[in-house]
């Protein structure tokens, strides 16, 4: 009886998520009803990319991207009304402006017509911003055996020193972290960095505790990603999926300066995620991805999990 009645407890746990997930995709997500600021931006990053991506393409189309152009066109046309001049919407007039100059571009005095108004009212255009570029053939200085074991370096390690990460050491992390690909070059990912030990002790708190070694770390980093720039049917799971990437690359970022790290993963009960939520001021519209605790290594050699590796399928 004991056995039963947990198991319908777990069962009605897994509902009450999902149906917390379900309402946070109807207010928040891509599809949501109400459109906000965000919205915006995701709808003028995807129609950008998608005639960047046209234009990279060898072979074209006669009179191709014509109604995405102009669908771009009307959403810049909006937000620069709405919100004002930004570097999304500079990016997308100048993607706009490549659009134009291909030969192989729409000839639809409707789409044409509009697209150059919309150019004539912003003087933002500058090369080297948006449409397509070149790039070689890598030829690293570096082998592939280096490469593998910088990689196979990384270990997750629950002991840090009092060294202080510096303000460089992050934003270096940060700029290698900012080369993730993501779906449809959304860049929805943020990091959230904690230094106070009693700030980082109540987020813990709220997820499932220290542990034993996570109260060790110099700092505690929160990786998000906004849900506004992804549907929330076919890409409901998207954006944990571009930000598990994200923290990767991050942390990486962090080993190529010899900074330790390890990761705890989120405790997704809505009554958890809303209290931490409140504790880290996360916007409503991001979803915590992982947690990062990091500090410098407290000595030269130090005791980890074997964290056997299992053969390649």
């Amino acid at each position: 009886m004991k056995e039963f009645i947990k198991k319908v407890l777990q069962i009605r746990l897994v509902l009450l998520c999902y149906m917390s997930d379900f309402k946070r995709s109807v207010r928040y997500s891509l599809s949501a009803i109400k459109n906000t600021k965000l919205h915006l931006q995701a709808r003028i990053i995807l129609n950008l990319h998608s005639l960047e991506k046209g234009l990279s393409f060898k072979n074209r189309k006669e009179g191709w991207g014509g109604e995405k152009a102009y669908n771009l066109a009307v959403l810049v046309d909006k937000y620069n009304k709405t919100y004002g001049v930004d570097e999304i919407s500079i990016n997308a007039i100048n993607v706009l402006n490549e659009y134009l100059k291909d030969s192989s571009s729409s000839k639809n005095d409707r789409f044409v017509d509009f697209i150059k108004k919309e150019l004539s009212t912003n003087d933002t255009i500058k090369d080297g911003i948006g449409g397509v570029k070149k790039v070689s053939k890598p030829s690293f200085s570096i082998s592939y055996d280096q490469v593998r074991d910088f990689f196979a370096s990384r270990r997750s390690v629950r002991d840090f020193s009092n060294s202080e990460i510096t303000v460089e050491e992050v934003n270096n992390a940060l700029e290698i972290a900012s080369t993730t690909p993501t779906a449809c070059n959304r860049q929805a990912q943020r990091v959230y960095s904690f230094s106070d030990k009693s700030k980082i002790k109540s987020i813990l708190e709220n997820q499932l505790g220290d542990q034993g070694w996570c109260l060790k770390a110099n700092k505690m980093f929160v990786i998000t990603s906004s849900v506004s720039f992804y549907n929330g049917t076919f890409e409901r799971h998207q954006a944990l999926v571009d930000g598990g990437l994200y923290a990767m690359n991050f942390v990486m970022g962090l080993h190529a300066q010899r900074i330790a790290t390890c990761f705890k993963m989120y405790v997704r009960k809505p009554s958890i995620d809303r209290e931490f939520r409140k504790l880290c001021n996360i916007p409503k519209d991001e979803d915590p991805v992982v947690l990062v605790l990091a500090g410098h290594y407290p000595l030269e050699e130090i005791q980890v999990p074997y964290s056997y590796r299992f053969k390649e399928k």
